[in-house]
């Protein structure tokens, strides 16, 4: 349980919005968050990067809204982390978030399949170096076509 003064609070919704829930970190989280945070190394390693080939023709339109969706469903995917100007970190879960999806039209490009998986590559390594600003979201998607 986290005790908060309204004044807190108040700066928490004008930090983030609007809230659902406030919780203090877990211990593996505060743990992560030093690593990730005040360590400064390897940066990305607590990055996750999922890569999907979807066979069938996909609308970004639609791809969009389905995790929209699933972000609305899941608070996990809502939760962002305060804790620059803080004592105590806080995981807070935003009532809503946008989810992001980023365009990357290839099908005009005569790849060989080698130069093809290096620029995949290149891009999965320029997003997992991209500052992840825990206090903003952690996630987003990108649409290769």
């Amino acid at each position: 349980m986290v005790r908060l003064q309204q004044s807190e609070i108040d700066k928490i919704v004008s930090q983030v919005g609007e809230i659902e829930s406030i919780y203090p970190l877990t211990g593996t989280q505060a743990g992560m968050l030093f690593h990730s945070d005040y360590l400064q190394k390897d940066a990305g390693v607590y990055c996750e990067q999922l890569l999907l080939e979807i066979l069938n023709s996909c609308s970004p339109k639609h791809l969009l809204e389905a995790w929209q969706r699933t972000a609305q469903q899941h608070a996990a995917l809502r939760t962002v982390i305060l804790h620059h100007s803080r004592v105590e970190p806080l995981q807070v879960v935003k009532r809503n978030v946008a989810v992001e999806l980023e365009e990357c039209d290839w099908s005009d490009e005569d790849y060989t399949e080698e130069l093809l998986w290096e620029k995949l590559q290149a891009l999965l390594d320029c997003d997992r170096a991209k500052s992840h600003k825990l206090d903003e979201g952690a996630w987003r998607l990108i649409l290769i076509g």
